[in-house]
């Protein structure tokens, strides 16, 4: 479908096999598409723009990311926000910054034009994240646990050499004590991660073969360097077997379900491109071809039949093995979960209402009950998390008022799983720590959930332009992004606090990797709000406790490592690297302001007490700020006072009453003219 783009004198797609639009708009025979579209395999359009404008491509226009095709033109310019920011009258509004700070940055030809350009160049506050990423990703935002991953291979540290091809077997690898010790470890350590009734999961050689794999992460230094690397190896080669098998049995779907959560630490042939996303799926076609995937209606009928009088033993060791199959199909779909949240891929399996329900209700008085209870809640928490990523605002201004809707529902079904989940910890009488972890899934899935919607408004940043633009991005009287980002900054917080307060540490060592990839993003966020505060108002603290928070999240995954190889250390090294970042982000700033003492701009006096709200006081707003860049006309207040925080300051630098509602601080907003009294009954 051809788009329409506003104040273009045209906007005609020509695909790469037309040969009958404008030759303005036809890029040489020699050049079949941009760098980037090559790259990924797409169709590459070129847009017929302006002679001001420089060419790109549909795709890369779309992305806002930099086209190969500019240089044709002469070269890249700065995007075009930075146009927009360049003058007042045409400054971006308080929602646009918001949604706008998701954004890719500019490439990096752009970047040193825009930095020899007298005009202020946008800064996005992702910086200090994209700039270690590789260039293959642009749009990290649509995936940022891929971007997690792909950072980490950049603190990655090898200890263990590569193996050949392993022709021994486990009892030729490990001894009899090491094998017993390796799995006992695997069942007390790790198993309770997946949250299945206790059952004899019996002797097969395949699942013994990954549960002692899993748990030599935890050998002594020595003794890990001379078995890993062959355990590996070994495990690798059956993995390879196994997955074709036509009929695989219980405990086979057990060990792919443990892989896909703890992947193999060593660099051996496969492991750099390891994709525990594929393992998971393997595990769900096995399940499938099991029928447990229909486990609940077997249990709903078999309990009817008991209800009814029919009493046999052998009817209920049939109601047990199906009970046992529904276990395992809810334990491996929230493993999916786990493992494909956030990298653009949705799990494959998919849980009815039956799976989950079955009218029984959630009790913590014995273990087995505890860990149904763990099942049904995080089932629940993936579940409301898979329908908010499937939310697309699509059709432009018209359908963001279905869209705000369609993300207050997700909200709203996110706060009523907190409710249920958030005493568990206090109140279970059995493995209370797993329960910790549940309230950290559901912090996790909430941000994530919040980025994605930020990212879907995105697009509205055409709406908001003009003088009622900025109003359009509103719901029930207050800037619907900045509600968002101020969610979302919460619970990034909530999720290190909820790690930080976590006492059992040595079972924090056997997380799956992937939870120390959300911790990372979450550090991630907190270290990206502090840019923006001091990107778009030259604040230089984030009121509250968040450089603590990030000290102590990078200390405490640096001591529960068991290696230098753990995913706990890589993440570790890489909040620090972020908190580096943000060292060093504030330093230049505040050389820059040495050697720059005029600011450019109108900014809030910073040598008030009051700047960021962080030292008490009424604020004190900086009376030189030009009346053009005020709003002709505020709205009235509604009770919660909201429109007056989004009503006094429209320019591209977000003004500190925006920071205190973000914040939360409590000071008192200064009195403004324009508004009436707000009501305080």
């Amino acid at each position: 479908m051809k788009r329409v783009r506003p104040n273009e004198d045209s906007n005609i797609g020509v695909s790469e096999s037309s040969s009958a639009k404008s030759s303005a708009s036809k890029r040489p025979k020699s050049i079949q598409a941009c760098a980037s579209c090559r790259k990924h395999k797409t169709r590459c359009e070129l847009l017929d723009r302006s002679h001001h404008a420089p060419l790109r491509c549909h795709r890369c226009e779309v992305l806002s990311i930099s086209c190969s095709f500019e240089s044709i033109v002469g070269g890249p310019s700065p995007r075009p926000i930075g146009e927009v920011m360049s003058t007042p009258e045409k400054r971006q509004n308080l929602g646009e910054i918001m949604i706008e700070s998701l954004n890719p940055p500019p490439a990096k030809d752009a970047l040193s034009e825009a930095a020899d350009s007298p005009s202020p160049r946008t800064q996005s506050p992702w910086d200090f994240l994209i700039s270690k990423l590789p260039p293959d990703m642009e749009d990290w935002t649509a995936a940022p646990m891929l971007a997690i991953r792909k950072l980490e291979s950049i603190y990655r540290v090898d200890q263990l050499s590569t193996a050949g091809r392993c022709n021994m077997t486990l009892e030729e690898i490990i001894s009899p004590d090491q094998r017993q010790y390796l799995l006992k470890f695997f069942d007390l350590h790790y198993l309770p991660w997946l949250s299945l009734p206790e059952t004899d999961i019996g002797s097969d050689p395949f699942l013994d073969l990954v549960r002692c794999t899993v748990a030599s992460r935890h050998l002594d230094p020595l003794s890990r360097t001379t078995v890993a690397p062959a355990l590996h190896k070994l495990t690798e080669e059956a993995v390879i077997r196994h997955v074709f098998n036509p009929c695989p049995s219980p405990a086979v779907v057990l060990a792919f379900t443990s892989l896909a959560l703890w992947m193999p630490l060593s660099k051996s042939s496969t492991s750099d491109t390891y994709d525990n996303r594929l393992i998971a799926g393997a595990a769900v076609n096995m399940c499938i071809s099991l029928h447990m995937n229909q486990a609940s209606t077997d249990v709903q009928q078999l309990t009817e039949r008991i209800e009814g009088g029919e009493v046999s033993p052998q009817l209920q060791q049939t109601l047990d093995v199906a009970e046992s199959k529904l276990s395992q199909w809810i334990s491996l779909h929230n493993v999916e979960a786990i493992v494909c949240l956030g990298t653009g891929r949705l799990p494959s399996s998919q849980l009815s209402d039956l799976d989950v329900r079955l009218n029984r209700p959630l009790s913590t008085a014995t273990l087995e009950s505890s860990r149904v209870c763990r099942l049904i809640v995080n089932a629940r928490i993936f579940y409301i998390t898979e329908a908010g990523l499937r939310l697309k605002l699509q059709g432009g201004a018209n359908r963001t008022e279905i869209f705000y809707s369609e993300v207050d529902e997700i909200l709203w079904r996110f706060d009523g799983i907190q409710r249920i989940s958030l005493p568990l910890p206090v109140v279970a009488e059995h493995e209370n720590f797993y329960f910790h972890m549940s309230i950290a899934y559901y912090q996790f899935c909430r941000l994530l959930f919040l980025t994605h919607s930020l990212r879907q408004m995105r697009g509205l940043s055409s709406i908001a332009s003009g003088k009622d633009g900025f109003y359009k991005l509103k719901k029930n009287g207050s800037s619907f992004a900045l509600r968002c980002a101020r969610d979302a900054l919460s619970s990034s917080e909530a999720l290190l606090t909820t790690i930080c307060s976590i006492s059992d540490r040595t079972t924090l060592a056997t997380a799956p990797d992937s939870v120390f990839g959300m911790i990372t993003y979450g550090a991630a966020y907190v270290v990206a709000a502090k840019f923006m505060i001091l990107h778009t108002k030259k604040v230089r603290s984030l009121p509250g406790s968040s450089d603590d928070l990030l000290r102590r999240t990078a200390d405490i995954l640096e001591q529960i490592s068991p290696s230098p190889d753990h995913h706990a250390a890589h993440a570790s090294h890489m909040v620090n690297s972020f908190i580096d970042a943000w060292k060093n982000g504030l330093e230049e700033d505040i050389n820059g302001e040495s050697n720059n003492p005029t600011p450019a701009e109108p900014t809030v006096d910073q040598s008030s007490p009051s700047t960021s709200g962080a030292r008490g006081g009424e604020p004190h707003v900086n009376n030189s700020m030009p009346t053009s860049w005020m709003p002709e006309e505020v709205p009235a207040p509604g009770i919660d006072g909201l429109d007056y925080l989004q009503g006094l300051d429209q320019d591209a630098f977000l003004s500190a009453d925006f920071w205190q509602f973000l914040s939360g601080n409590s000071v008192p907003l200064p009195p403004n003219p324009n508004v009436p009294p707000r009501y305080n009954g």
